[in-house]
C-alpha cells in the first residue's frame, strides 16, 4: 500500500502531526486574542481618563484654547479656529512628560 493511501501508518502519523499543528495554532490564536482584548481595555481606560481630564479642565478657568496666538476668523457664514499657541504648548508639555516617562522606565 502506498504512503498516501488512507489507512496506512504514514497517513495516520501525518494526521496526528496536522492535529498537533492545529492545536498549537489554536493556542496561539487564543493568546493573540487575549492580548488584543487587554490592549482594547487599556485604550478604553486611557480614553475615559482623557475624557475625565478634559471635563475637569473645562470647569477650571485655565485659558486653554483662548491663548494669544490662537487664531479665530469670523466670515459671513463660517468660523475658522486654529489653536496654534495651544497646540505648541501641548506639544512641549507632552514631549517633556513622555521624555521623563521614558527616563524612569530604564
Amino acid at each position: 500500500m502506498a504512503p498516501w493511501q488512507h489507512g496506512s501508518e504514514y497517513a495516520s502519523r501525518r494526521e496526528n502531526g496536522a492535529e498537533q499543528r492545529r492545536t498549537k495554532d489554536t493556542r496561539v490564536t487564543i493568546k493573540i486574542m487575549a492580548e488584543f482584548g487587554k490592549l482594547l481595555i487599556f485604550f478604553g481606560i486611557l480614553l475615559a481618563a482623557a475624557g475625565l481630564l478634559l471635563l475637569l479642565l473645562g470647569r477650571t478657568h485655565i485659558p486653554i484654547g483662548r491663548l494669544p496666538g490662537d487664531f479665530l476668523y469670523h466670515g459671513k457664514k463660517t468660523i475658522v479656529y486654529f489653536p496654534l499657541a495651544t497646540s505648541l504648548i501641548l506639544s512641549v508639555v507632552l514631549s517633556i512628560a513622555l521624555y521623563l516617562l521614558s527616563r524612569f522606565r530604564r
